[in-house]
């Protein structure tokens, strides 16, 4: 009897079905494999623009308002004269002097007079506070700009004493009422920090006032006058928010020197006793001119509005 071994035959429908499963299954596979790598380029891309959007960008005009303290020196340098008076005798030192008396006239004696040159100086510090207003241009990481602003200040200097001969009683202390500066800034920018070097033009309201005593008389004035100097340093600026930016700032100040007294006046008298107590002259001391010179360094904390 003949057998037919059905074990190893194939169906050819079967196999045609299967055959087109796998080709089913494989592109299902490969579409959901093009679609996660377009997704995840798509991402990747989205993360980038978004990195793009949320660097800060530091061009464009601002205001703001600051406060600091201010520390520094007044300068100051002077010239005098004193003047030998007396009797018109050869020798106004001589024992015998009798004194001055009617008919004698006072005479200049240049060989007993002398001239002087010096200077003093006093520490000056006080607090100030102002406006600002601005504009900076971003290129890459590099940030140029301009700044104006201006403070109202109280930096103060204590009394320094000038002596003119042997003695004088003779005060000068100065005062910065308030200053400003217009300057250039430059630095670098990493996304929200700022570090910048600046420096430019400053001006200044300085005022000085003296007093002085001759021969019991008290006298007492003062001098002010808008002066231009210049000044350096550099700050550190974060942004806080797109709009709102936090600093802080060293500056040199210099505002130059300023005329205190620029005419000769008398700011010291010894008078001249012979042996019998008898007046016989006077050496007079004469401040010709002082000037003061004016710098000092601030530290102050900005808070800006960015337009």
């Amino acid at each position: 009897m003949l057998k037919i071994d059905r074990c190893n035959k194939s169906d050819p429908v079967k196999a045609e079905a299967s055959k087109g499963l796998d080709m089913k299954t494989a592109v299902s596979v490969g579409t959901f494999a093009f679609v996660l790598a377009l997704g995840a380029a798509g991402a990747q891309a989205a993360d980038v623009e978004s990195a793009a959007e949320e660097s800060f960008d530091w061009s464009g005009f601002y205001v703001g308002v600051h406060g600091g303290y201010g520390q520094g020196k007044s300068e100051y340098s002077y010239e005098g004269h004193t003047e030998y008076w007396d009797d018109n005798l050869t020798d106004p030192t001589a024992p015998g002097d009798p004194g001055y008396g009617t008919g004698d006239t006072l005479q200049l004696y240049p060989e007993l007079s002398d001239e002087y040159r010096g200077g003093n100086e006093q520490d000056l510090d006080g607090a100030f506070g102002g406006a600002q207003i601005g504009y900076n241009f971003q290129y890459s990481n590099f940030v140029i700009g301009a700044v104006a602003d201006i403070s109202a200040a109280d930096l103060k200097s204590d009394s320094a004493n000038i002596a003119i001969g042997d003695g004088g009683d003779f005060s000068v202390s100065s005062k910065v009422d308030w200053f400003g500066t217009i300057r250039g800034r430059a630095g670098i920018a990493w996304d929200e920090v700022l570090f910048y070097g600046t420096g430019g033009l400053a001006y200044g309201r300085v005022k000085s006032s003296y007093d002085y005593n001759v021969n019991g008389d008290d006298y007492s004035g003062s001098t002010s006058a808008t002066k231009w100097g210049w000044t350096v340093g550099g700050g550190i600026e974060y942004a806080l928010t797109r709009n709102i930016t936090l600093g802080t700032e060293y500056l040199y100040v210099d505002l130059g020197k300023s005329d205190v007294i620029d005419e000769s006046r008398q700011i010291d008298s010894v008078d001249h006793v012979n042996g019998g107590g008898v007046w016989t002259g006077f050496t007079g001391g004469y401040l010709d001119s002082l000037s003061a010179k004016t710098q000092f360094h601030t530290i102050r904390a900005s808070l800006n509005y960015k337009f």
